[in-house]
C-alpha cells in the first residue's frame, strides 16, 4: 500500500491541537497527502501558520473551501474527527512526516513506471530514449526530495573541515591530480563539479593529453574514469594506452611490427592496463542526455572520479536547433550541469577554428573555440594546446628547436592564475610530459 490515511489524519490532528508541528515537518508538501480533503487542509494549515493565524477546524475549513459552504461543513466534521483522541505531543511529528514523504515518493514512482510501461507496450518508441526518459523522471523524483537552499550556518562546517584536512596534510591539491605538476599547481587539481575544456586543432594531441590524464586518475584509484570517445574506437585508445605505458612506438603496435623486446614490454603492461578503472564508451553521435545517463549508471556502480568527452563538437543536443552555435552552447551548459550534479570533474575536448592557424605564430586564443562562445563561459578552466612546429615551414630556421615540444596555455582559470606551461610530446609513445627538453 502506498497510502496511510491514519497517519495523514494523525498529522493533521496534531497540527490543530499542538503548536510547532508545521516547522518540524521540514517543508512537507501537500502532495504527501493522498486524500484530497486532507491535502487541501494541509495547504490551508501551512498558509495559516505562515500568517501567524490560529489553527482550528473552523479556520482551516474556511480557508480551504473558499466560500463553498457545503464542502466547508463536511471538512469541519472531518477535521474534528482528526482532532478527537489526538495526544498533545510533538514526539511523533517527524516520524509521521517521514512516512508520508516515503509513501508519496512511491506513488510518484509507480505513476512513472506505469507511464513507461504504456509507452513500452505500444512498441513505437526508441528503447534508449525511453530508458533515458525513465532515468530523467527518477532523477527528477530524487531532486524533489533534495533541499535546494542550504544556509551558510549549515554548510560552513564542511568548508572548514575541508580546509582543516588540507592543512593537516601540509597543504596540497584541493582536487584530483592530473599527473602534470605545474598544471596541478595552477588549477589546484581538477575539482568535482568543474568543467575543464581542452582546445586544440586536429592532430595536435588533445586525445593523447586527455588519455594521459585519464590514465593517471585511474591509477590513483580514486574512483572510475568514464571516457566518452565519440571519434576514436576503443581499440585505438587501447593501443595508445599500451604505447604510453610500455614506451613502445604506436606505429609499431598499430602495424604489428614489434620486436621481441617491444612485444614483451606491452604484454608486461597489459595486465596493469586491464586493471585500470577506465571505462570507454565509443558510441558515435551520442546525445548529451545519453552521455549524462550513461555516466550516472557508471556512478551508481561505484565512485566516479572523472568524466572525459572526446570531443564536444561531436556530441548531439537533446533537441535540434536552427543554429549549431546554440546547440553547442546547450551541450556545454549540460556538461557543466552534469559535473555539478554528479560532483565529478568533466574534461571536454574541443576543436578550434581554422583561423588560429593563419595567425602569426599559430597560437590559439579563447575566441578560437569552435562553434560557440558559450563554451568559454561555461568552462571553469580552458586550456589551449599548441605545437608551434606544425605551423612552421620546413625551411624555417626556428622549426628545429620546436620539434617534439608543445605549449599548454591555461587561458582561463576561475580558481587562480592563467599561464603558459611548456610541454614535451612524444608522438611515438602518445605521451605528454612537462618541461621542454
Amino acid at each position: 500500500m502506498t497510502t496511510d490515511l491514519m497517519t495523514e489524519r494523525a498529522l493533521i490532528g496534531l497540527a490543530l491541537v499542538v503548536d510547532g508541528v508545521v516547522p518540524l515537518t521540514n517543508g512537507l508538501p501537500p502532495s504527501a497527502f493522498s486524500d484530497g480533503d486532507l491535502r487541501s487542509s494541509w495547504t490551508a494549515i501551512v498558509q495559516l501558520e505562515g500568517e501567524g493565524r490560529p489553527l482550528d477546524p473552523v479556520t482551516v475549513a474556511t480557508t480551504a473551501c473558499a466560500g463553498d459552504a457545503q464542502r466547508r461543513t463536511c471538512l469541519m466534521k472531518l477535521l474534528a474527527g482528526c482532532v478527537d483522541g489526538q495526544p498533545r505531543s510533538l514526539a511523533s511529528v517527524t516520524e509521521y512526516a517521514s512516512r508520508l514523504r516515503k509513501l508519496a515518493a512511491l506513488r510518484r514512482l509507480a505513476r512513472v513506471c506505469a507511464e513507461v510501461e504504456v509507452q513500452a507496450r505500444a512498441g513505437n518508441v526508441d528503447p534508449e530514449s525511453l530508458r533515458r526518459n525513465l532515468e530523467e523522471s527518477m532523477h527528477a523524483e530524487s531532486r524533489s526530495e533534495t533541499k535546494t537552499f542550504v544556509s551558510v550556518a549549515d554548510s560552513i562546517g564542511d568548508t572548514l573541515a575541508g580546509i582543516e584536512d588540507l592543512q593537516a596534510r601540509g597543504g596540497g591539491l584541493a582536487g584530483i591530480s592530473t599527473g602534470f605538476g605545474t598544471l596541478d599547481r595552477v588549477l589546484s587539481g581538477i575539482s568535482p563539479g568543474s568543467l575543464y575544456v581542452v582546445g586544440a586543432r586536429p592532430g595536435v594531441g588533445k586525445t593523447a593529453f586527455a588519455l594521459n590524464i585519464a590514465r593517471h586518475v585511474a591509477r590513483q584509484r580514486r574512483g572510475s574514469v568514464a571516457f566518452f570517445s565519440l571519434e576514436m574506437p576503443r581499440g585505438q585508445l587501447n593501443q595508445r594506452l599500451l604505447a604510453d605505458m610500455a614506451s613502445v612506438p604506436l606505429g609499431n603496435i598499430r602495424d604489428g611490427r614489434l620486436t621481441a623486446g617491444e612485444w614483451h614490454a606491452i604484454t608486461e603492461v597489459a595486465l596493469e592496463v586491464s586493471q585500470l578503472a577506465l571505462h570507454v564508451d565509443d558510441t558515435g553521435g551520442l546525445q548529451v542526455g545519453a552521455i549524462r545517463s550513461r555516466a550516472k549508471r557508471l556512478a551508481a556502480e561505484g565512485r566516479l572520479a572523472l568524466i572525459v568527452l572526446d570531443y564536444l563538437q561531436l556530441a548531439q543536443p537533446d533537441r535540434r536547433r536552427d543554429s549549431r552555435a546554440v546547440e553547442v552552447g546547450e551541450i556545454s551548459n549540460a556538461l557543466k550541469a552534469m559535473a555539478k550534479e554528479l560532483s565529478v570533474p568533466v574534461i571536454a575536448l574541443s576543436q578550434l577554428n581554422r583561423q588560429s592557424e593563419s595567425r602569426d605564430g599559430g597560437r590559439p586564443r579563447l575566441g578560437d573555440l569552435r562553434d560557440s562562445g558559450a563554451i568559454e563561459q561555461d568552462a571553469d578552466a580552458v586550456m589551449l594546446l599548441h605545437r608551434p612546429e606544425r605551423g612552421m615551414a620546413d625551411d624555417d630556421p626556428e622549426k628545429a628547436q620546436w620539434i617534439g615540444k608543445a605549449l599548454l596555455d591555461v587561458a582561463k582559470n576561475r580558481q587562480g592564475e592563467t599561464r603558459e606551461i611548456p610541454m614535451y610530446f612524444s608522438g611515438q609513445a602518445q605521451r605528454f610530459t612537462e618541461g621542454v627538453r
